[in-house]
Formats: C-alpha cells, sequence, structure tokens
C-alpha cells in the first residue's frame, strides 16, 4: 500500500474562494432548489474546505443522487468521500459510474487507479492511469504512478520507463525523481545524482489538501 494516497488531490479545491464559491452556490440553490449540478458543486466545495467536511460532502452527493443519477460529479466525490471511510469497495464502484458518465475526466480514472492499488488490484491500477495518458495534461503524475504500480507487480523495466517518462514530461516533478530511485532501488542500481538533486526542486503545488502522496499534483477539474 502506498504512503499517502492521494485521493484528495483530485476532488473539490483547497483555496481561500471556497467559502465564498459555498456562499454563492446556497444561493443558487434557493432560487433552483432542484439542480442536481448545483448539490454536486457544493459537494466538490466542501472537499476542498479545511478542515473537510466530508459528512456534508457527501450528503450533497447524496442530495445530487437522488435528483440524477447520472451526474459524474456527485458520484466522484461521493467515492471520494468513501474512501476515507476505507470503502473501497464502495468508492470503486462511485468512481466507475463517474467514468461511465464522464469518461473524457482523467481525474476519475487516477482516483480509481489509486483505489485499485489500496486494494493490491495494481493490474486494474495501470489501466487506469493508462487511460489517464489519454486525456490528461499532467503526463509526469500518471507515468509517475503506473511506474508505482508496475513495481507492485515485479515490472521493473516498466516502471524505469515510466519514471523516465515522468521525468521527460516534467523534469521539475519532485514525484517523478522519486519514482526512478523507486525503480532503481528497487533493481539493486544506484540512483544518479539527478534523481537526489530533482528531490529538493520546487513542487508544483495541489489545488486542494496539498498532503497527497510525496507527490506532484494535477490541475482540479471537478467543473466548477
Amino acid at each position: 500500500m502506498r504512503e499517502g494516497l492521494a485521493r484528495q488531490r483530485h476532488l473539490g479545491r483547497n483555496c481561500e474562494n471556497g467559502p465564498e464559491w459555498l456562499a454563492e452556490v446556497e444561493q443558487l440553490l434557493k432560487v433552483e432548489p432542484g439542480k442536481d449540478d448545483f448539490y454536486a458543486y457544493r459537494a466538490a466545495i466542501y472537499t476542498g474546505l479545511y478542515p473537510v467536511k466530508f459528512k456534508e460532502a457527501k450528503a450533497s452527493a447524496l442530495e445530487a443522487l437522488a435528483i440524477n443519477n447520472k451526474n459524474a460529479l456527485a458520484h466522484g466525490v461521493l467515492a471520494h468521500c468513501l474512501t476515507v471511510n476505507k470503502d473501497n469497495k464502495g468508492a470503486i464502484e462511485h468512481f466507475s459510474k463517474a467514468i461511465d458518465y464522464q469518461p473524457q475526466n482523467p481525474e476519475w480514472y487516477a482516483n480509481r487507479g489509486l483505489t485499485y492499488e489500496d486494494t493490491g488490484e495494481n493490474k486494474k491500477a495501470i489501466l487506469d492511469y493508462t487511460s489517464m495518458l489519454d486525456n490528461s495534461l499532467d503526463k509526469a503524475w500518471a507515468y509517475g504512478s503506473r511506474a508505482h504500480a508496475r513495481l507492485s507487480i515485479e515490472d521493473r523495466a516498466g516502471a524505469i520507463q515510466d519514471s523516465d517518462n515522468a521525468i521527460e514530461q516534467d523534469i521539475t516533478s519532485v514525484f517523478a525523481y522519486k519514482a526512478k530511485g523507486r525503480c532503481l532501488k528497487s533493481s539493486g542500481q544506484v540512483c544518479a545524482g539527478s534523481c537526489r538533486t530533482g528531490q529538493s526542486r520546487s513542487l508544483h503545488q495541489s489545488k486542494q489538501l496539498g498532503n497527497a502522496r510525496t507527490t506532484t499534483n494535477a490541475p482540479v477539474n471537478v467543473g466548477l
């Protein structure tokens, strides 16, 4: 199991505007109380507040789904809340529904991949990170994550190739260099100076809860 899995990296937006956005959505709900998107947006905003309001996020996501069971954002936020409760089976189910209804959103693949890794289903995680590469701008994160999953199934050559691809995509990515370091360590090789010095380079800061994995963090894409 990975240290500090990064589900919160993808959902909600951790920023100073969170309370203002929440107030705006509350006003919209007063005007259109039957609008599922507003409940879903509110749920996503709750996951970006500090401290995170998981209980409220889950309740708002369920309200959205009660109106429209095909709301991808609501399924994604609900799945995120379920991972916090260690309900990985339920989380995978709802991330899968989010993918069904919004297949072009790479964040659902990323989060389901992380959850698959949590349950030891690394081959499925690899497939999700591969799907993420087709749609995401953050290819360094996807390659680095796939490298981690490949190490878990003893595919060291594939893991090293993916970590090299991650560095090629973003030479400032601490996560990419650490992925390369793990790959080389697992194969008994010595990490070159670039791996070590890369770890001190600046992180692309998360737009969510910040402490996701040991990672560079992808832009949030929840439709707000």
